[in-house]
């Protein structure tokens, strides 16, 4: 069991890695996307659902994520970066103070996003 957990431990670094995360999640959510499908197509409707809900979370946590993360990452190392000259003057001064609640923004403005199409699947279909 030791050696197990040593083995997964291994590919911690690997699961913060935008880029590894994105890789992995787009197959995984488009696989469990065509398993709804099917479901849906054999009347299968909690099944159906269950796994629609399952592909929207790991599209979320998976693709969204990383894809948010990559950009306000990439955004704000380019200005501390090459644009250093510029970093005390506003709204350049105000975004980089405020980096953790525009992140925040983003990642609620999806969580809103997929809990409105979640909502809609399950009780109004």
């Amino acid at each position: 069991m030791r050696k197990i957990l040593r083995v997964v431990g291994a590919f911690k670094p690997l699961a913060n890695n935008v880029v590894i995360r994105f890789i992995v999640g787009f197959p995984v959510t488009i696989g469990t996307l065509q398993l709804s499908e099917y479901f849906y197509k054999n009347n299968f409707i909690f099944l159906y659902k269950s796994t629609f809900t399952l592909a929207v979370y790991l599209f979320y946590q998976l693709i969204f994520l990383s894809l948010i993360m990559g950009m306000t990452g990439r955004i704000y190392t380019f200005h501390e970066t090459k644009n250093s000259a510029n970093i005390n003057k506003n709204p350049l001064k105000f975004a980089i103070k405020h980096r953790d609640k525009i992140v925040m923004f983003y990642k609620l403005f999806f969580i809103v996003g997929s809990a409105y199409a979640l909502i809609m699947l399950w009780f109004f279909e």
